[in-house]
């Protein structure tokens, strides 16, 4: 009746664009629901990671109906060799917006900060 119902699944819960914005690549990430102290950025062996957890704030409440999901998801971005001090992140009504260049020089591990 209600066709496929695959978007209850944790693999859709950071749905994500990406395009081309001169020489940088920008990746567009929904995450309603979430405060910005609660998702955490990392580039490392070039993959950037998105890790965002999301709390139960009624957890002492007798739930007669919940579909809300709590948790911790986590989705990793291929970006290469660049240089990690090109990323840039900002998060505005629930979208998380990273940008980073198309080709870098540097290897690193690094935690990017979102404005």
């Amino acid at each position: 009746m209600f066709g496929n119902l695959d978007i209850f699944k944790e693999s859709n819960m950071m749905k994500s664009d990406v395009y081309e914005e001169g020489n940088n690549y920008v990746v567009l990430i929904e995450l309603p629901g979430f405060n910005k102290e609660n998702i955490d950025i990392s580039y490392q062996n070039d993959y950037i990671t998105v890790t965002a957890k999301k709390v139960d704030e009624y957890s002492d409440v007798s739930y007669i109906h919940k579909e809300i999901t709590k948790g911790i998801y986590s989705r990793s971005f291929y970006a290469g060799n660049i240089n990690d001090d090109e990323i840039t992140a900002s998060y505005l009504n629930g979208i998380l917006k990273i940008s980073f260049p198309k080709e870098g020089t540097k290897d690193n591990k690094k935690q990017i900060k979102i404005d």
